[in-house]
This record gives structure tokens, sequence and C-alpha cells, in this order.
């Protein structure tokens, strides 16, 4: 997937309006901790709107969100083994996703669950999942997934700008 086709996914899933960035990951498994680092960058200039698994179970995110009504997606960016070459990232919807993502999970609540509830709530469910090299104990991130996180913070960054720049121009016009 390119930049380009990320970004016009992004706003064809969940055009100008609110959507919550979650990362998911271990910091201590090598590429699996891709995930926290975006969220925690992220988080610095969006504070309302990034989230890491560090300071909060995912589950427990969306709990305290769902009702929002200004929230209208949430993005889950983790490590995952789809298949690609280490380093390529994949949009999953729900549709992808109830088809994709096993059940089975390390994640205390599979993903799938948390999906499936936001998708209840007619929200939109998004897992960014990128391909790990490794997820070895104690290791660090490889090379190609350190180019991937450099190029998913800017197009993320880029994304939560315009969809901020979206809502003050539409509050404004009130």
């Amino acid at each position: 997937m390119s930049e380009n086709d990320l970004e016009g996914a992004l706003n064809r899933l969940v055009p100008p309006k609110k959507c919550l960035v979650i990362g998911l990951g271990n910091a201590d498994r090598a590429d699996d901790g891709l995930g926290l680092i975006i969220s925690e960058k992220l988080k610095a200039r969006f504070p309302s709107r990034a989230f890491s698994e560090r300071e909060s179970p995912p589950e427990n995110i969306v709990l305290d969100h769902l009702n929002d009504e200004k929230v209208k997606g949430f993005l889950f960016i983790d490590a995952m083994d789809f298949g690609g070459r280490p380093g390529t990232f994949r949009i999953f919807t729900w549709d992808d996703a109830s088809r994709f993502v096993p059940s089975l999970s390390t994640h205390k609540v599979p993903m799938t669950l948390i999906m499936s509830i936001i998708n209840q709530h007619d929200k939109v469910p998004l897992l960014l999942g990128v391909q790990p090299e490794s997820v070895e104990l104690m290791g660090e991130l490889t090379e190609p997934v350190k180019h991937t996180l450099v190029r998913l913070e800017s197009i993320l960054e880029r994304w939560l700008e315009q969809n901020e720049q979206g809502e003050k121009t539409s509050n404004e016009s009130l």
C-alpha cells in the first residue's frame, strides 16, 4: 500500500470526522513496539486524539469514547503478520478484520471483539497493520520497520491535521 493509497483510504473511510488513533504493541519485542511509538509521537501534537495501550488497555479507551457523538472512528496501529514484506503496511476494515485478523490474540481482549463492538455502535473500526521483520524479545526495531514508522507518522500527522482543520472550518461557519 502506498502513502497516497493510505491517505485516500483514511479519507474515504473516515472523512473529516473525529477519529481516535490507538497504538498497540509490545516495546520489548522489536518491531511489535511500532504502534506504541507512533501513537505516543502523535499524542504530543494531538493529545485528545492519540492514545497508547501503555496508558490504558485499548478496550478501555474504546469504551471511554464509544458514546461520544464526536468520535466517528477508531484507528488501531499494530505490527501484524499478514504475509507481506517487512515494513509494508495495510489497512483492515471491519469486513477485512472479521475474515482475516485472528480472534486469538496476544491482547487481553481480541481485536476482532473490540472492532465488532465499535462496528455495532455505527462507528468505523480500522486496523493499520505493519508487517514486522522481528518480534524478538528485547530486540531493536528493524530498518524496514523504522523506515515505515517515519512514513506512517508523517501520513497520520497530515491526516489528523486535515481533520482538525476541517472541524475548525465547520465550527467557524456555525
